[in-house]
């Protein structure tokens, strides 16, 4: 199997393994966490940041 492929099926597993986390969990704060450690994981990286945006609160330019 060709690496391209290798790194596609890894990506898709990962995929599923956040959404599986998304259905396991009723804490946004605990499963943005999770979402953030996987990503982590998948891309190699030692941070990894998740930014909400919120239109009711966010002020408009």
């Amino acid at each position: 199997m060709k690496k391209q492929d290798q790194a596609h099926l890894k990506l898709l597993s990962d995929v599923g393994k956040i959404l599986s986390l998304l259905t396991g969990s009723s804490d946004i704060t605990a499963f943005l966490q999770r979402v953030t450690n996987k990503l982590s994981s998948h891309l190699n990286t030692a941070v990894c940041s998740i930014y909400l945006y919120d239109e009711k609160t966010t002020p408009s330019f």
